[in-house]
């Protein structure tokens, strides 16, 4: 398998921030320098034939360095995440250290059908205090114009009011080659 096994911290205890921190109660992108796992609802398998992309991506910080790629011509640049070429899903996973307060989540991401390279079908986003019970705070299907020649496109959830959460899950559903940009959680410590 290209991704390893998922594995979540036990959570037993509720972690709160430190009110000292100077970044506490500051509204930010919670998910800046995070590392991220990842799970497929489809085997992806790393061969000889797995595009070399797609194996850079398993550990890159491109999803969430917080610089939007500089262009929709150069994808071997290393601002992209690779997706595999597969038909399902792909769970995306972060772990924000401790219990945060969460009001926006935004998904950016490239279609350029002229490459194969497609927005997804739909994105649920779900939100967790202790990595093991989910719930849905947000979902978006793919509405609007395919774009052939290239084009950066986002979806943003505003939720409907501040949700406690440690863990974030993006789950994307796929048909076909799909690169994202970057992934952001925005909320207080």
């Amino acid at each position: 398998e290209i991704y390893p096994p998922l594995d979540f911290p036990k959570v037993t205890d509720e972690l709160l921030w430190d009110s000292s921190d100077s970044d506490y109660n500051k509204r930010q992108n919670l998910l800046l320098g995070l590392d991220h796992q990842i799970s497929a609802s489809f085997y992806a398998k790393a061969s000889k034939y797995t595009d070399q992309r797609v194996l850079d991506s398993v550990d890159s910080d491109c999803l969430n360095d917080g610089k939007r790629a500089s262009s929709l011509d150069k994808i071997d640049n290393g601002e992209w995440f690779f997706a595999p070429n597969g038909h399902g899903e792909i769970n995306i996973f972060y772990d924000l250290g401790k219990l945060s307060s969460v009001d926006t989540v935004v998904f950016d991401f490239m279609e350029r059908g002229e490459w194969g390279i497609i927005r997804p079908q739909n994105t649920d986003v779900y939100l967790s205090e202790n990595g093991s019970d989910w719930y849905k705070v947000g979902d978006q299907d793919a509405l609007g114009t395919r774009s052939h020649t290239g084009s950066f496109m986002e979806y943003e959830f505003k939720l409907d009011k501040a949700y406690a959460a440690r863990f974030v899950r993006f789950r994307i559903e796929c048909n076909g080659w799909m690169l994202i940009d970057e992934l952001s959680v925005y909320g207080k410590k």
